[in-house]
């Protein structure tokens, strides 16, 4: 008798090892469940009432984590629901917070986040207390990340920074590493890139010494990553983050497809081979497909219909879009205004303008980032284009030009600028570490050395020590070096590309003005073009030009006017394009004038300011 008395006690610490053990995936088998069920009812009536539904609680909890790894649906319902039961039988805050807490991860990865949000929120409903702060963290994160899926990133963004709040005082890096990686992608799906990536970062620092562990994760945040990388089109960061990564996949299928569809949109985005990329993604999409991974399926169906809209196999593109579009409406899906615009382009380019002018209202009624609201405009214009509408296109053509001075203007330069230096700043980190790292090995190998060998000894290798040490630091130097003319490059080639952004920005208007003047005299007075005329030649773009060439050409514009104030605004415009080498009818184009002007022009500012010579200007 005494014998069973302990047998039961024992009952209780044997379920609690069994637990821990499923939830960390190390048992799985069935039986040994089977085997406290038995145990529990020959002890039932040894067992107080806490005692007995703690059991069953955790027997339930096991149940419930196998059949959602499975995802088994109503298995996974019916042992949610009894794991809740139980834990308000046991009557623990704890028991009841993380049960609601993982019910409604349950329905988060189902993709039933109104249920979700539920289950997630009822958890938070149990006072905090330190055995409750982990279940209570992910519920926070949680709702964060139900809202975000939803498109209300309002409400996401709140519950995140109460996750990470939480996560502080918790010390759990696979939570913290969530929490941070959900912040970043919330930030980065917003447009605020430098934001995200900071985020995406420290959530990979976090869960860096972990990976072993935490592999799951740390796969997660770096396909992230990847993500990021290839939307600043940092392409060889982004592969690098790949083949790094690649030897903790295991026999993972769904990271195994990440990796395949990553690589495929790198193949083609960043180093433009087709028939490579098409291939990954097919081979990405049919591993997608034996998982419940909606959002990524529709993404390889957006790329190759990309794809096939360059190769013009528009009707394979529409079919790759639809179906694209058909997951994402499911999924609500963040990526759904980007393929209702193209195809709508794809459209376009069948001339079948009706159907292309109704996927733009659907791109336009589902908030589509700025990136993708300039493509749409871009679309429209040329659409009233080709229906000769000119009064239309011009206003859809201000409108783009409007937002692309905003997301590329001096903010988003420096933004680029911030996100050079942060890539840069990893990789030279990078180098850093695993210099330090030698080092030290080298050091410690040295202090062995020295208590070895004669004095003779010791001061020729020293000498080899310090001839080496020497080298490697110039070598280092030299590296660095490199690398800071390479980004002085960098920022040297972005200013330029603003500049010959500006210069076609204002030759297209130019172009606009004529099409106007040609194709709708009636429709809009002469007084109505000159004042159009008026404001393209002297209105933000030209102005905004001027300040990048002076820049650039290091107060070029600065010594003319020194020298020769008695120049006209007009005239130093001339000068500028002048300067650039640019031939008499392209000049003509650029400032609306006509091809002999341009040499009345030079004529008339050499006699102005009495030199013998025009080109004389240009070397000052």
């Amino acid at each position: 008798m005494v014998g069973f008395n302990q047998d039961c006690d024992r009952l209780i610490e044997e379920t609690k090892l069994i637990h821990e053990s499923f939830l960390k995936g190390t048992i799985k088998d069935f039986s040994k469940l089977t085997n406290i069920e038995t145990k529990l009812q020959a002890c039932k009536s040894k067992l107080s009432k806490k005692d007995f539904y703690l059991i069953k609680y955790r027997l339930s909890d096991c149940y419930f984590y196998v059949f959602t790894k499975e995802y088994k649906i109503d298995s996974s319902i019916k042992y949610g629901v009894k794991t809740i039961n139980y834990s308000d039988l046991v009557e623990e805050t704890d028991y009841q917070s993380s049960s609601r807490a993982y019910y409604g991860l349950f329905y988060y990865n189902i993709h039933q986040y109104d249920s979700a949000i539920n289950y997630y929120k009822q958890a938070l409903e149990f006072s905090l207390k330190d055995t409750t702060k982990a279940s209570q963290c992910l519920a926070y994160y949680g709702l964060a990340s139900s809202y975000f899926r939803i498109g209300n990133d309002s409400l996401s963004l709140d519950y995140n920074k109460l996750a990470l709040s939480l996560s502080d005082s918790i010390e759990n890096p696979l939570q913290h590493s969530r929490i941070l990686m959900q912040n970043g992608v919330l930030f980065i799906s917003k447009g605020e890139l430098v934001k995200g990536l900071k985020f995406l970062n420290r959530s990979k620092s976090t869960i860096e010494n972990y990976k072993e562990q935490y592999t799951s994760q740390y796969l997660a945040v770096t396909i992230h990553l990847v993500n990021a990388y290839v939307e600043i089109k940092f392409y060889d960061k982004a592969n690098e983050l790949i083949i790094d990564s690649e030897k903790y996949i295991g026999d993972s299928d769904y990271y195994r497809a990440c990796f395949l569809m990553n690589k495929g949109i790198i193949s083609y985005s960043g180093y433009n081979k087709i028939n490579e990329a098409k291939y990954l993604l097919n081979e990405a999409m049919e591993v997608f497909k034996k998982k419940p991974a909606f959002t990524d399926v529709s993404t390889c169906y957006f790329y190759l219909g990309t794809i096939n809209t360059e190769e013009k196999n528009y009707s394979l593109a529409e079919k790759n879009l639809l179906k694209a579009i058909e997951i994402e409406e499911q999924g609500n899906n963040y990526n759904l205004p980007s393929s209702c615009r193209l195809l709508a382009d794809v459209y376009y380019l069948k001339n079948d303008l009706e159907s292309a002018k109704l996927w733009i209202k659907k791109s336009l009624n589902n908030q589509p980032s700025n990136y993708t609201l300039k493509d749409v405009y871009d679309l429209y214009a040329k659409i009233f284009l080709e229906e000769k509408n000119y009064k239309e296109a011009l206003i859809f053509k201000n409108k783009s030009d409007s937002l692309y001075n905003m997301i590329k203007g001096e903010s988003v330069r420096n933004e680029i600028n911030q996100l050079i230096y942060i890539n840069d700043q990893l990789l030279l980190e990078k180098e850093k570490e695993k210099i330090l790292i030698k080092n030290k090995a080298e050091k410690k190998q040295l202090y062995l050395t020295i208590s070895l060998l004669l004095i003779g000894f010791i001061l020729a290798l020293t000498f080899v020590l310090v001839f080496y040490q020497r080298n490697k630091f110039n070598k280092q130097k030299a590296y660095l070096s490199s690398k800071d003319i390479e980004i002085k490059k960098l920022k040297i080639e972005v200013k330029n590309k603003k500049l010959d952004e500006l210069k076609e920005s204002i030759a297209s208007q130019n172009e606009l003005i004529e099409n106007l003047k040609k194709g709708t005299p009636k429709a809009l007075s002469k007084e109505t073009i000159d004042e159009l005329v008026k404001n393209t030649s002297s209105g933000e773009n030209w102005m905004k030009f001027m300040v990048e060439f002076n820049k650039i050409q290091e107060g070029y514009l600065d010594r003319l006017k020194s020298f020769y104030p008695e120049l006209t605004k007009n005239d130093l415009r001339f000068m500028v394009l002048a300067k650039l080498n640019l031939g008499d009818s392209e000049i003509a184009k650029l400032i609306n004038v006509e091809y002999e002007s341009v040499r009345k022009i030079k004529y008339r500012i050499k006699n102005k300011l009495d030199i013998d010579n025009f080109d004389d200007l240009l070397i000052v």
